[in-house]
């Protein structure tokens, strides 16, 4: 059986990874890209409480939606949407490895 530390630890994951599917689509279904601010939250909270690799989990998740977010909202201008997400994703990534687990 699992302590509860262990227990705790998976279901900050579990919610983050919840937030992260959550904002991805309501990015996509509104268009409105400047939701992903609220992946930081889910990125920081599972480094800071449930480890550094965690948070990189989620960090590729993030990544991942975003991707998927701007390739099916057929934007007209997809070189910049492209390079606003690489810089998003930088940030999101260098905020899940400053946390000192």
């Amino acid at each position: 059986m699992r302590d509860y530390s262990q227990n705790i630890k998976l279901a900050i994951l579990a919610t983050s990874v919840l937030a992260v599917i959550l904002v991805s689509f309501l990015s996509y279904y509104t268009g409105d890209f400047s939701l992903e601010v609220i992946y930081a939250p889910a990125i920081l909270l599972p480094s800071w409480y449930a480890g550094r690799l965690q948070g990189l989990i989620v960090t590729i998740l993030s990544g991942a939606g975003i991707f998927l977010s701007y390739y099916f909202f057929n934007a007209q201008s997809m070189a910049m949407h492209y390079v606003n997400m690489g810089l998003e994703v930088v940030v999101l990534t260098t905020s899940a490895y400053q946390h000192r687990h």
